[in-house]
């Protein structure tokens, strides 16, 4: 973006209205120095995210979901775990693409919509699922957020985009706000190797757009595009696994920050940032 003031610059017409602008030179003062009378400024990206997992019994209270005991605090085979998810952007930013891949071995079951009422009502959820959030802003309005569950060769993925914010925001457009998608998901009853583990990735991005534009089931995976720079995208991916043992226990869980993976989508170091544990709890 750039703003400038200087002298010599008059409405066409004489007239200082919408008909009259972009300006005509005209007779102005001599400034002397002339080399601050502009600045310009470059509109950055500063997108963050981040992930928790919590053990549930129940998450749709008197809903057709039928409750699970924990076992010592923690999730059994066939129980409920709950994803917490907030995101963030501290700049400005265009196609912003919020994106959680599910767990192999679970199943989702629901998500907390705009308002923090569980949906879907009538289980199980419709494929593709589509629900909405909001992030807040500053000053209202909030920002709307449509996310669509898709699931393809047995994997679920959640993408979030913003959308239904026009005239004030375009679709895809982020700006300065902070918000979190919640969902819940069933351990499926085939988790059985001590060996197995529930890997869920978390990721958020400016540049990333619907195939074709129009953003559904049909147009995602999203392809890259034109997007916003971000200066920090060390704090845009998060990985969390959660180990699962016979005794249908899962005993730890281990959550990694990292900008980079390998072929295999294992976490790694950057050459800029070690990859460290960020949370650690031991049965």
């Amino acid at each position: 973006m750039r703003v400038a003031i200087f002298s010599g610059a008059c409405p066409a017409g004489g007239i200082f209205t919408s008909g009259g602008v972009p300006p005509v030179a005209c007779a102005g003062t001599a400034d002397p120095n002339s080399s601050n009378n502009s600045a310009e400024t470059v509109v950055l990206a500063d997108l963050s995210v981040t992930l928790t997992q919590t053990p549930v019994v129940d998450p749709d209270g008197a809903g057709p979901l039928p409750p699970v005991a924990l076992s010592n605090g923690k999730v059994g085979i066939g129980g409920y775990l709950r994803y917490d998810v907030p995101f963030a952007n501290m700049g400005d930013s265009d196609n912003v693409m919020l994106v959680a891949s599910l767990p192999a071995q679970t199943q989702f079951v629901g998500a907390l919509a705009t308002g923090g009422v569980f949906v879907p009502a009538v289980q199980p959820p419709a494929s593709p699922f589509t629900f909405t959030i909001q992030a807040t802003r500053p000053s209202p309005p909030s920002v709307n957020l449509t996310c669509i569950v898709v699931t393809s060769a047995g994997l679920q993925t959640i993408y979030c985009r913003p959308q239904g914010n026009m005239p004030a925001l375009a679709d895809g457009r982020l700006p300065l706000s902070f918000g979190t998608l919640t969902f819940f998901v069933r351990v499926d009853p085939s988790v059985v190797s001590p060996s197995t583990g529930l890997t869920t990735v978390v990721r958020i991005n400016s540049g990333s757009c619907p195939v074709g534009g129009v953003f559904n089931s049909a147009g995602l995976p999203p392809v890259p595009c034109n997007g916003t720079f971000d200066p920090d995208p060390a704090n845009n991916t998060v990985r969390l696994r959660q180990a699962c043992v016979t005794d249908m226990n899962l005993p730890f869980r281990r959550q990694y920050r990292t900008s980079e993976e390998d072929s295999r989508g294992n976490s790694k170091a950057s050459s800029s940032q070690a990859l460290a544990p960020v949370r650690e709890d031991s049965a």
